[in-house]
């Protein structure tokens, strides 16, 4: 999905043949049943919890608590309850522009 590659790691083979026999079931299953793919049905708000957990290691404090602020009242009632899969373009547009009309200062600053 991200065009990375996957790596897995198998240990404690016997012999070379015993580990060419694990590669072999490895690829067949995953030629038969594909690659295993995260969770469906995941949540917006389960992601921006993952994703905050890591944010707020990266900066202030006080930045980190501004962010959560304008977040919880902002983002999290027009995504929270959403399927990641199910967020489209045309939603996420259709949120800034009401967003542009009910706040006075949404803005985005274009330097030309």
């Amino acid at each position: 999905m991200t065009g990375k590659q996957k790596n897995t790691t198998r240990r404690g083979f016997k012999t070379k043949k015993e580990a060419r026999q694990a590669v072999a079931l490895l690829e067949m299953k995953i030629a038969q049943e594909g690659l295993p793919q995260a969770k469906k049905n995941t949540l917006f708000e389960e992601v921006f919890i993952e994703w905050f957990d890591q944010y707020k290691n990266t900066v202030k404090p006080s930045t980190a608590y501004t962010q959560l602020n304008m977040i919880n009242k902002h983002i999290l009632p027009a995504f929270k309850n959403l399927c990641i899969d199910k967020i489209t373009t045309a939603y996420c547009q259709k949120q800034a522009n009401n967003w542009f009309k009910t706040y006075k200062k949404y803005h985005n600053e274009v330097n030309p």
